[in-house]
C-alpha cells in the first residue's frame, strides 16, 4: 500500500496538519507495470486511480479524523 501526504486543514484540531491517504498502487509499481505490459495495465490501472481519488479519505495524522 502507497500514502500520499499532504498538508491539509483539520476541522477537528482547527489548524494545518499532515494527512494521509492510502492509495491501493503506488505510481511507481503502476508505471512500471504498465511499461512491461506494454500500456495493457494502463486498463485496469485508470480505474484504481479514480476510485482511490473518489473513495479514499484523507486521515488526520494528529487526531485522526477523516476529512
Amino acid at each position: 500500500m502507497a500514502r500520499h501526504e499532504r498538508s491539509r486543514y483539520c476541522k477537528v484540531c482547527e489548524k494545518q496538519t499532515l494527512h494521509v491517504k492510502q492509495q491501493v498502487i503506488s505510481d511507481g509499481v503502476g508505471c512500471l507495470l504498465t511499461i512491461i505490459t506494454i500500456g495493457t495495465f494502463l486498463v485496469a490501472w485508470i480505474p484504481l486511480i479514480l476510485i482511490d481519488a473518489a473513495f479514499q479519505p484523507w486521515r488526520c495524522q494528529t487526531c485522526g479524523s477523516k476529512n
